[in-house]
């Protein structure tokens, strides 16, 4: 959209409108709500989720797919947790190793040991630890799903909104830790944007399917 266009007055979709304030005010309010904005590209979807979130006093956290990393592992976890982390997009992986091991050190420390089945998921390099060196190659991949979850849990708990942005790209890793998550969540107003192929992520939700004005 040209500037010009973001900075008119917000006009048309008043229904969905209030009904994306309305799961925020719930959320303010301790509860949570899964909703799907569905549409082509460019007819409106993030106009409107900004115009809402501008509002709300929630803190509001966003991730998004990639149509160049849709097969790249953990793609979309990268873009939620270096924000949320406070690793810098450009961080390289050592030094974003060494930040995520402090983050988690300071928020969840009994995770220290499984750090190695974060890494991916913040495109950093850490060192190995004997607990993940022990895990049976069939495990490993559960185990790091398992911890990936409770890790974003922990470091995401309160109050707040999630966005998932053009969710049609989220990759498969990403989708399967974000789906778990989604569904055992109570208290976010989870947004999922996306055109009308879901991709990777199938959620239970509402869904609001915006149409041309």
């Amino acid at each position: 959209a040209s500037l010009d266009a973001r900075q008119t007055p917000f006009v048309g979709r008043l229904a969905e409108l209030e009904a994306v304030r309305g799961r925020l005010a719930e959320a303010a309010a301790g509860v949570g709500s899964v909703t799907v904005l569905s549409g082509p590209a460019g007819i409106g979807k993030t106009r409107l989720l900004d115009h809402a979130l501008e509002e709300t006093p929630l803190p509001v956290l966003r991730a998004h797919g990639d149509r160049y990393g849709a097969n790249a592992p953990y793609r979309t976890l990268q873009t939620l947790l270096r924000p949320l982390l406070g690793i810098p997009s450009a961080s390289p992986p050592i030094e974003a190793g060494a930040l995520l091991g402090a983050a988690v050190t300071d928020r969840a420390p009994h995770l220290s040991p499984w750090l190695p089945l974060l890494a991916p998921a913040v495109r950093a390099e850490v060192d190995a630890t004997d607990e993940v060196d022990a895990l049976d190659d069939a495990f490993r991949a559960e185990r790091a799903s398992a911890v990936l979850r409770e890790f974003i849990e922990t470091v995401t708990a309160g109050p707040g909104s999630l966005v998932l942005d053009d969710a049609q790209w989220i990759d498969p890793a990403s989708a399967a830790v974000l789906g778990e998550m989604i569904a055992a969540d109570a208290v976010h107003a989870i947004f999922v944007s996306r055109r009308e192929d879901c991709g990777a992520l199938a959620v239970e939700a509402d869904e609001i399917a915006l149409a041309g004005l």
